[in-house]
């Protein structure tokens, strides 16, 4: 990925792109427990891939913004990507 998004609404719209209709639905279908285990898989290809840990503040400053919770780091804005994502196909999957 050249250019990583810079707000967290640019980079649930990019997630939301790339995955197919069985992904969506598989995730949106998760409860909330299960998704704290993909933190650790989905949430690593999040960090990578939108460089949260090189860097890319403006995302870190916008998830910390988005949450509320002005501690965030690029681990923490991770996080906060994959469960907005899951909150929103919780809303289109049911």
């Amino acid at each position: 990925m050249q250019n990583p998004p810079k707000t967290i609404e640019d980079a649930l719209k990019l997630l939301l792109s790339i995955l197919d209709d069985d992904t969506r639905a598989m995730f949106g279908s998760r409860s909330e427990d299960d998704i704290k285990h993909y933190h650790c898989t989905a949430g690593v290809l999040i960090r990578n891939q939108f460089k949260l840990t090189e860097g890319n503040e403006e995302l870190i400053e916008s998830c910390r913004n988005f949450s509320g919770r002005y501690d965030l780091d690029g681990k923490g804005a991770s996080i906060v990507i994959l469960e907005e994502l899951w909150k929103m196909l919780r809303h289109t999957t049911h």
